[in-house]
């Protein structure tokens, strides 16, 4: 054994005086491993950025809501959805992966176990951020003309559009027409199909109580001859009704 170790030892002494082996001194791995921490946070907060603004913008449109269309509102947001954001996000987690992958942090663990770990904490990270004012305030600042570099992209994404989908504030209603003032300003005249399941004015629910179902300043999204009313505590809804005061 003390052989061995010491053929090991004459060995590496070879490799550093032939110059196959350079000697670094500690502060050279203590710079390079404050380095690889910093971009592994940076390239981990900007995915945890991207997907809570997925998450904000699909609430802020009204994206969600398209479920309730059945079938064909779920491929329309399927369609609509920002892929280009969830492709970046995806490569920064990727990336984040393959930088702790070769510090040996997961060497014990397939890549593949490893990076849905690493995306499922992302996500629930995302979840968590897209629960805060954050992207609100900053919104907001965009509405206002205060957020000079991203302002754009907030208010670019925010106006998302569906195929073959209207959302608006109405505007007027009778039993025929239906009036909705979209986000850019948009009045829209949307004629009423006879049986629309959500018809204005009175409807007999099955408990005998009458609801009113669509009225003046309520936020509907039509799609295929369906209506849906936007709910009030919803952030779309609130979005909506901001677009629409300042027009």
């Amino acid at each position: 054994m003390e052989k061995q170790t010491d053929s090991i030892k004459n060995n590496i002494l070879e490799e550093i005086k032939s110059g196959k082996i350079k000697m670094r001194p500690k502060i050279y791995f203590w710079v390079k491993l404050v380095f690889f921490i910093f971009l592994v946070a940076i390239l981990f907060l900007v995915s945890v950025f991207l997907i809570s603004f997925i998450l904000f913008v699909l609430n802020i449109s009204g994206g969600w809501f398209l479920t309730r269309f059945g079938w064909g509102g779920i491929k329309s947001l399927f369609l609509s959805l920002p892929w280009l954001l969830i492709l970046i996000a995806l490569i920064f987690v990727f990336l984040v992966e393959v930088i702790i992958s070769s510090f040996g942090f997961t060497y014990r663990r397939p890549l593949v176990y490893s990076l849905a770990g690493l995306m499922v904490f992302a996500v629930i990270c995302g979840i968590l951020v897209h629960k805060t004012s954050f992207h609100q305030n900053l919104l907001l600042s965009a509405e206002g003309e205060n957020l000079s570099i991203f302002g754009q992209f907030y208010l670019n994404y925010s106006r998302m559009q569906f195929p073959g989908t209207q959302t608006g504030v109405v505007s007027s209603l009778s039993d025929e027409i239906i009036e909705i003032r979209e986000p850019n300003g948009h009045l829209l005249r949307i004629l009423v199909p006879p049986g629309t399941p959500l018809p204005p004015g009175l409807k007999m629910e099955n408990n005998g109580e009458i609801e009113k179902q669509i009225e003046k300043d309520d936020v509907i999204m039509i799609k295929g001859g369906k209506i849906e009313k936007v709910d009030k505590d919803s952030p779309c809804y609130e979005y909506h009704q901001r677009q629409n005061k300042k027009k």
